[in-house]
Order: C-alpha cells, then structure tokens, then sequence
C-alpha cells in the first residue's frame, strides 16, 4: 500500500491550488465525528467549589467563564484549550462533545490527498455539488 501525501487546507484557501484533472481519482466526503482524542472539561456557566484561604478559610461558589477542552492523546494528556484555540485546530465543540469539521478528500495523482475543511455540512454540501456538475462537466464520472 503506497503512503498518501495529504495536503490540509481550508475553503477559503482553496482558490490558490491548482489539480490537473485527469490525475483526479475520487472525492469522499466526511461529515462531523466524534473524535475520542479530546473531550470537554468544563462548561461555560458550570459552578464549582474554590478555597479562599484569607482573611479566612472558606469554600466559595464561583461560575465558569469559558469552556475548556482537554487533550486525552498521547503528547497532549491533560493540555487545556480553549473553543476558540480548538476551532483553528479543525475541531468543533458543541455541548460536551469535541467533532472534527466536515471534510471533502480528494485523491489525485499516485499518492496525494487534499484534504478541504468546512465549518458546516452545508457548506460541505454546497461544495460537494460544485465539484460534481464541474467535473462532470469535464467528462468525468464518479460513482456519488
């Protein structure tokens, strides 16, 4: 099996790639999953318990500001991130589950992938659909 050179951009940076078309092999789509590599450890608006030690020792209730992610792979066990810095990284944080975002692979060559990234499903289905009529407007056919 040979090894792939995947190549990850977004749509936006999608403009600046160039692909000669009869290299092109097939297109896959990916909708959000679950991914078991990172996972929610606190929730915006979630109380906890803090120790105050002066003027005196007492527990207080305090209210989280933001949401932290946690990471549970090897070499990022226990990193803490924030929705903001995990939406960058590809991820999609929604409740207390961690999704990576929709994505259209597309196989050309030998041994390359682009790998295009979306911020919605619609967006991917909107993209998905360009790509069909467009390539078929070239005379290629794929099985969709």
């Amino acid at each position: 099996m040979s090894k792939f050179i995947t190549r990850f951009v977004k749509a936006e940076e999608l403009a600046d790639i160039r692909i000669a078309t009869a290299q092109i092999q097939y297109m896959e789509s990916h909708e959000k999953e679950e991914t078991c590599w990172y996972r929610v450890k606190y929730q915006e608006g979630q109380e906890y318990k803090k120790l105050i030690f002066k003027p005196f020792p007492r527990l207080e209730t305090m209210v989280r500001d933001k949401t932290i992610v946690v990471g549970d792979c090897y070499g990022e066990r226990g990193v803490e991130y924030t929705v903001e810095q995990m939406l960058e990284k590809g991820y999609i944080v929604e409740g207390d589950k961690v999704y990576r975002k929709p994505t259209i692979i597309i196989c050309y060559g030998v041994d390359k992938k682009l790998c295009i990234e979306y911020k919605s499903w619609q967006a991917l289905h909107k993209a998905w659909n360009n790509f069909k009529y467009r390539f078929e407007q070239m005379g290629l056919h794929f099985i969709f």
